[in-house]
Formats: C-alpha cells, structure tokens, sequence
C-alpha cells in the first residue's frame, strides 16, 4: 500500500512531511513492542494501613522539632515535591516556595524527588544516589547497615525510615530536642525514640491496633510505621492514567498526533530512552549530565555533591547521580538534583548540549538566596565535564518543530489528569494535635 505524506497541523505548528496515517503509530508500536513497555502498575494496599500511613506522612510529630512532615517536602500542592530547588526542612515555617528559615540554619544539599508510583515492582533503589538499593537476594542495602529493621515490604518502605534520621531534613540539631541529641550512626536509637512518639498518642493506638490486628501492641515496630506510609504513598501517589500509560495500554487515540511524534522523538533520535527506560522511564542508574553545582553541597571541604561517588568512593562516579522518572513531571520541578531549572525546555536543551550549558549557565535560574552558593570555576566545571556521561553525544539535532513535540510528550502525554485532585489525601487533622502542612 502507498504510504501518504500530507501536511499535519499537530495544534498550532505546521509539519511538513510528517506522516498522518497510521505508519506513524505502527513505527511507534514497534519501539513500545522491541523495548517491553508496559502501563505503570499500582498494587493493592490494605485501606488501614493506609489511613495509618496518610496520618503519619501528614504529622509533624515525626520530627525531632515537630515542625516537619513527610508532606512538607513532598506535598500533593506541588506534584509531591516542594516547588522549590532546594528544600527547607527543619526550623522553619511556610510550605512550598513560601517556606522560610526561622533562623539562619543549614539547607537540604538535594532537591526533593517527587514520589510517583513507587509501588511498581521495578523499583529497585532510592534517592538521588541510590543510597537504599534493593539487592539480588532481596535485602536492602541502606545507610543503617544491620540496623535496618526487619520487616520492611519494600524500598518505598526503606526510604520513609531515613529523612527520620537526617537532621537538616525532620530530625533537627544537638540541642534541639532529644532525638537530635543522639549519635548520627544510632539509627535504631532514633527510631524508637519516633516510635515512643507515636505509641504515645491515643489516636495513633487506635489506628495501629486496626491497620495490624494481629500484632499485639508492644510488638509495633519502626518497620510497621515505614510500611504504613509507603502503603499510603503507594495507594495516593500511584498514577496509572496519563495519555502515554492509556496508550501503552491499547487506547491509539489516547496520544495526540503532535504527541505520538514526540514520542517517536522520545525514543529515536533524541535517545531519550537510553537513560528514562522502561516502564519506570528510568534505567536506575547513574549519569554526568553536566548539571551546575550550588546549594551546600555533600562534602564538607569542597562543598561539591559528588553525587554517587559519595556512596561507592569510586572516581568514576563523580557528579552522577541516578536517573529521575517522568511522570507527571511537568508538575515536580525544579529539575536535576539540585533543582538547577525551572523549565522542561532548558532541561531538554541542556541535555542536547550540557557542556555549553554548564559553561553558559545563568545564575538566574539559581533562587536569589543560593546564588552565592554556586560554584561555576573554570576547574569546577572542567571536573565536572571529565566524567560527563557518553551518552549524550549521540543526541541528534532536533527542528524547532520536534522540539516542541518532544516538550509535548514529556509534559502532557506523561501527566495523569488527577495529578491536580491530590488534595483530597490531605487530612483536616492527625493524631497529634500538631498543625497540618496546607
């Protein structure tokens, strides 16, 4: 059969050459069929575990100060970040953009990772630096060593335990309060000292007693309060209905035609793929992407994030750190690790040359209380180019018209619509009594 090539209006940008018949969709069809792509997948959760979960990410009881929850960094307001390039955790008030030091104090060194679909079965590793990893034999590997408790479900489970620990993000400063007043390296110390917290609130006894029947009281543990709350992140935050998971799932007119070439984009030339892989759109590995370095950094002589260098001490690993996912993105920036754009189409054009980028980097994209933090030395930037991932060189040129049909896919096609209905999981109270992040 000849294949007809017409001129497609795909919304407002003329395309030239661009094939409207079904070649298009069969091309497309063949990538989703060579690479295995399925829909997102949600797990069912026990509805009382997560009522418990949906408490204790909401309650502020959790921090050494309480003065932050789980939900101030990573709120259904702001597609389950903070709107923000760098979070404010401890000793402050405010959500979201608004939210401001009480004092002069420390920062969160990295952006604050949305939390989408963190059920699905592919989910291996956590945070930036994949610091909690899911290993072959089904343990995880994390900083707490033999200390993590036993019990966990899965990473998601993992993660809720460790911003718990971390001072600048919910545990606070050695005379703070008594949690912050123990050893960094006392990780089970820490968290019974949450877990007495919780048991002490009559509220929280009712809702342990109904999410674990079968677990008499003084067996509750640590594990069973990480496991409520990814039970909840899992049963809220899961997002099965974007165009693109409605099109994986058979629906061929569930894309746009503009969107279907941006796939295409996706996929092909732009190499996309290569890095956001899978059903996850993330190879959970670690790339140089050539991102600005500002904020207070990991290390403390160079104030640099070295990314996963900092967890394997290899230098070859120096400024990666693991590829994010994509859904709903258009609704979690700023992007990179330490929200070094705003904007979907500078991190795109920063991809498809991140040495002139990095090296023509404008402080304004920085907010105006970081930008001194910056660190854009001719040796800074040529350390950080030395171990710029490879992979990007094979980004081909892309027309202005492809542009936008890749911004398109990224942005629309990969938004579930009930991304703007997440309120509805932000309860009137919690258990505590304490303020609710709104």
């Amino acid at each position: 059969m000849k294949k007809i090539i017409k001129l497609c209006v795909l919304g407002m940008v003329p395309l030239t050459l661009i094939s409207c018949n079904s070649s298009d969709s069969e091309s497309l069809d063949d990538k989703i069929q060579k690479l295995s792509l399925r829909p997102i997948q949600k797990p069912p959760q026990d509805k009382n575990i997560v009522k418990l979960g949906q408490m204790l990410y909401f309650d502020r009881l959790l921090s050494g100060n309480k003065d932050t929850s789980c939900a101030t960094c990573h709120h259904p307001y702001f597609g389950t970040s903070d709107n923000r390039s760098l979070p404010i955790g401890v000793d402050a008030t405010g959500l979201g953009p608004d939210r401001k030091m009480t004092y002069p104090h420390e920062i969160v060194a990295r952006n604050a990772p949305e939390v989408f679909n963190r059920g699905d079965k592919e989910w291996k590793s956590m945070f930036w630096d994949s610091r909690i990893q899911l290993k072959e034999d089904g343990t995880i590997d994390s900083p707490a060593k033999d200390q993590l408790p036993e019990g966990l479900n899965n990473v998601v489970s993992a993660q809720a335990l460790f911003p718990l620990t971390a001072r600048a993000e919910m545990r606070g400063f050695i005379g703070e309060n008594d949690i912050a007043n123990l050893d960094d390296s006392d990780f089970i110390g820490i968290w019974n000292k949450v877990l007495e917290r919780i048991k002490s609130v009559p509220g929280y006894i009712d809702l342990l007693k109904k999410a674990y029947p079968d677990v008499p009281l003084e067996n509750i543990t640590i594990a069973h309060i990480a496991n409520a709350i990814g039970a909840f992140e899992i049963q809220a935050f899961s997002l099965t209905n974007s165009p693109w998971d409605k099109y994986l799932a058979g629906d061929k007119e569930a894309l746009t035609p503009k969107q279907k070439l941006g796939a295409e984009i996706f996929y092909g030339k732009g190499n996309c793929y290569k890095c956001h892989a899978g059903a996850l759109m993330t190879d959970q590995k670690f790339h140089n992407i050539g991102v600005p370095q500002f904020g207070p950094g990991k290390d403390p002589v160079t104030g640099l994030d070295y990314g996963r260098y900092s967890i394997t001490k290899d230098e070859k690993d120096k400024f990666k750190f693991r590829t994010p996912p994509l859904r709903n993105v258009a609704y979690s920036g700023p992007y990179f690790h330490n929200g070094a754009y705003s904007s979907i189409k500078d991190v795109i054009k920063h991809h498809m040359n991140p040495e002139e980028s990095l090296r023509n980097y404008d402080l304004k994209n920085i907010p105006e209380d970081l930008r001194d933090t910056y660190k854009g030395s001719p040796e800074v930037i040529n350390e950080i180019l030395s171990t710029l991932d490879p992979e990007l060189k094979n980004i081909e040129e892309l027309t202005p018209e492809e542009f936008d049909a890749l911004v398109d896919f990224v942005e629309n096609a990969l938004t579930d619509p009930d991304v703007n209905y997440l309120s509805i999981w932000i309860p009137e109270s919690v258990p505590s009594g304490l303020p609710v992040d709104k």
